[in-house]
């Protein structure tokens, strides 16, 4: 689920919102799968909790429920604002 996350919010073209926050750079999956140690085998939620984190994640389903169907960035811009703690969390800190 947090790689699906993560490959939805990268996909191109990548919304503002996530080079404006984020910052991932060129390598926007990678970068961001190795903040959050989502990429991990044995990753599990802490902070937000898994909960939270599906919680934080509905904006992103809207337009369609294929990870390869890029979110609108409408929707990922209140997915940001809506949820701080998972901004920090793609960031790679606490909240």
């Amino acid at each position: 689920m947090c790689q699906d996350l993560v490959t939805r919010l990268c996909s191109q073209p990548v919304c503002e919102a996530v080079t404006q926050t984020l910052a991932p750079g060129e390598a926007c999956e990678e970068t961001l799968l190795a903040r959050t140690g989502c990429g991990a085998a044995d990753f599990t939620f802490t902070s937000p909790s898994r909960g939270r984190f599906l919680e934080c994640r509905t904006p992103l389903l809207r337009l369609s429920e294929r990870v390869d169907v890029a979110p609108r960035c409408e929707d990922v811009a209140e997915a940001f604002s809506t949820c701080p703690d998972l901004v920090a969390f793609l960031k790679g800190g606490a909240p």
